[in-house]
């Protein structure tokens, strides 16, 4: 089942995203994840938490989670990855796992890209799910064709939260303040409707980072 990786990695301290040298290395990064075991058209995206500069977002292209976890992370290629990076980033705080939801269907596209974050009881998944697609269609009628939202559930729990799932969703737009705008003209409406099977909500936003 293709997945979309989605990890949260943190700046060391003194690292700029501005830096030439570093951008060249996480240029690098992409360009060797990419084509990762000799797969090419894989698509590999670094965002800019929008509060947070020192917070990047890495949404990347897996045929499935065995692949990932097991062939390209004890891969060569991988290991000259973490020597790349290993002073730039603060490796004990990576955050990373997997959405059951194809790469393609994410608006990567977008120079600004929302990461909500909601987190549903077990015994309310399947009535989140039906009752969230259904409120999904005003976030669709309001997006660009390239940007529609696009959502699934974290596939590797985090500590702590076996009695919990948590479902991810990715929305598109030009800038933050129009997703902004659009969350508080429309979506609290519809999001009335789901808000009874969700225990925890957060939400992110990234400026693409464009080499």
């Amino acid at each position: 089942m293709s997945v979309t990786e989605l990890a949260i990695l943190r700046l060391a301290p003194g690292v700029n995203i501005l830096d030439a040298g570093f951008r060249a290395k996480i240029l690098r990064s992409k360009q060797v994840m990419e084509t990762a075991l000799g797969i090419p058209g894989r698509r590999f995206v670094y965002y800019q938490d929008a509060e947070d500069p020192m917070v990047l977002y890495l949404l990347g292209d897996w045929q499935s989670t065995d692949e990932h976890w097991n062939e390209f992370i004890p891969s060569p290629e991988n290991q000259e990855l973490l020597e790349l990076l290993k002073h730039d980033l603060d490796v004990p705080s990576i955050e990373m796992y997997h959405v059951d939801i194809p790469a393609a269907k994410v608006p990567t596209g977008a120079n600004v890209i929302s990461i909500g974050w909601h987190k549903v009881r077990q015994n309310d998944k399947v009535a989140f799910e039906t009752t969230f697609w259904e409120c999904k269609k005003s976030l669709d009628e309001d997006a660009r064709r390239d940007m529609k939202p696009a959502g699934g559930w974290r596939v590797e729990k985090a500590v702590g939260q076996q009695e919990t799932e948590e479902f991810v969703l990715f929305c598109g737009r030009e800038s933050v303040d129009e997703q902004l705008g659009f969350s508080t003209r429309r979506f609290p409406k519809d999001y009335g409707r789901i808000r009874e099977f969700v225990q925890e909500y957060d939400i992110k936003h990234g400026n693409r980072i464009v080499f």
